[in-house]
C-alpha cells in the first residue's frame, strides 16, 4: 500500500484499483465506487476526504472508521447473502 502511494505521489496519474478489502480501499482511494453483488452495479461513490498521507494517523482514525463502516453498511446484505449461498 505504501509503495502504491509512493508511486502515485511521484506520478500523480489517475489509477483504478480493484479490491475486496474495505480498509484498503479507504486507505488508497480518493473515491470509492461501491458495487452491488449481482449484477455488479455502482451503489454509491464515496469521496474519501482524508489527506492521503494521514490516513493511518490517530488524528483521522475516527473518520477512517466512519468511511469503512459506511461502505460495510452498503454491502452487508450482499455479503451475508453470498455467505448463505456458499453454505447451501
Amino acid at each position: 500500500q505504501e509503495e502504491l502511494l509512493d508511486i502515485w505521489q511521484k506520478t500523480r496519474l489517475s489509477t483504478l484499483y480493484v479490491t475486496h478489502n474495505i480498509q484498503e480501499a479507504v486507505y488508497l482511494a480518493d473515491r470509492v465506487a461501491v458495487l452491488s453483488r449481482r449484477p455488479g452495479r455502482i451503489i454509491r461513490i464515496l469521496a474519501i476526504d482524508i489527506p492521503k498521507r494521514e490516513r493511518g494517523s490517530i488524528e483521522y482514525s475516527a473518520q477512517f472508521t466512519d468511511y469503512v463502516d459506511a461502505i460495510w453498511s452498503l454491502i452487508r446484505k450482499d455479503a451475508e447473502d453470498a455467505l448463505r449461498e456458499g453454505e447451501g
